[in-house]
């Protein structure tokens, strides 16, 4: 399994239109494709017509509780061969449970 992240902490550099673009592309091509959106404002989520009220099963759940199982976790989408997990508003607070929950890290390497 290859696993590509699109990450920067500054907003409004193109991570979701890339990560987007990026999926299709791969996935048009017979390539099956996972996004796993981590965040809080859902954007690449809601470009596929997901609702986030209320919140979607998702990504946060992979953080809360026993190990979630990414499958159950992912939906298809309009575009064959690719799934997309969904972001939760929820994951705003991840960043601040990391400090006193050990292994908060870890969950999405289990998961996927």
């Amino acid at each position: 399994m290859l696993v590509w992240a699109i990450a920067n902490q500054k907003g409004g550099v193109g991570k979701t239109t890339t990560s987007l673009c990026l999926a299709r592309n791969l996935a048009e091509s017979g390539v099956r494709v996972l996004l796993v959106d981590l965040d809080p404002h859902a954007s690449l989520t809601r470009a596929f017509g997901v609702p986030t009220a209320p919140p979607p099963a998702g990504t946060h759940d992979i953080f809360s509780g026993p190990d979630a199982p990414m499958g159950s976790l992912a939906r298809s989408t309009a575009i064959d061969g690719l799934r997309l997990v969904a972001a939760q508003p929820a994951l705003a607070t991840l960043e601040r449970r990391g400090a006193t929950q050990p292994g908060l890290g870890l969950a999405l390497g289990r998961a996927l």
